[in-house]
């Protein structure tokens, strides 16, 4: 019988795509990932779902790209009625703010509609220990993996987003085939 620990599995969450101004901390600033890797007993797998982000982080086991799956029919028809348009002119008054967390164009149901409408990433999310929220358009999703027992922790952490770019992963150790 085999005593190897079981392998961590962390799925990070981007919803802001390249928009590094959300996305980004500062150097010496320690992440829930960072902290994480440090205090894991076994090996930590870590997983990206993502929308928008285009930027390659070494050490990965997974990237999902979820804009390579497209628009959904809700977010067409939203985009065509001008939805989209509305919610950028209301986001910059707080009563608009407001009007737009409340409505189907909030960037995090924005964000969860996407994962749903991708197998690969409800299957990313179903198979992880912990999810880590690297911005406020990915934190519905982050809320719901763990409310529906998905996952055992949530985390929302700016502070992990600075992955590839601040700081690396571990190289991925691949099992030799002898």
């Amino acid at each position: 019988m085999s005593s190897e620990p079981l392998t961590q599995r962390v799925v990070l969450l981007f919803g802001s795509g390249g928009n590094t101004t959300e996305s980004t901390a500062l150097a010496s600033e320690s992440s829930r990932l960072a902290s994480l890797l440090d205090t894991a007993t076994g090996p930590v797998e870590v997983s990206v779902i993502s929308l928008g982000l285009s930027r390659t982080i070494t050490g990965l086991a997974e990237h999902i790209r979820l804009d390579e799956s497209g628009r959904s029919t809700a977010d067409g028809l939203l985009t065509a009625v001008g939805a989209f348009a509305l919610r950028t002119f209301l986001a910059s008054y707080p009563a608009g703010r407001l009007l737009n967390s409340l409505g189907p164009v909030d960037p995090s149901r924005v964000f969860w509609r996407a994962v749903k409408r991708q197998p690969a990433a409800m299957r990313c999310l179903a198979s992880a220990d912990v999810v880590i929220a690297t911005d406020a358009a990915t934190t519905k999703t982050a809320w719901l993996a763990v409310h529906r027992g998905w996952v055992d922790d949530a985390y929302l952490d700016h502070r992990s987003a600075s992955v590839g770019l601040g700081w690396q992963l571990p190289a991925v150790e691949k099992p030799s085939r002898e």
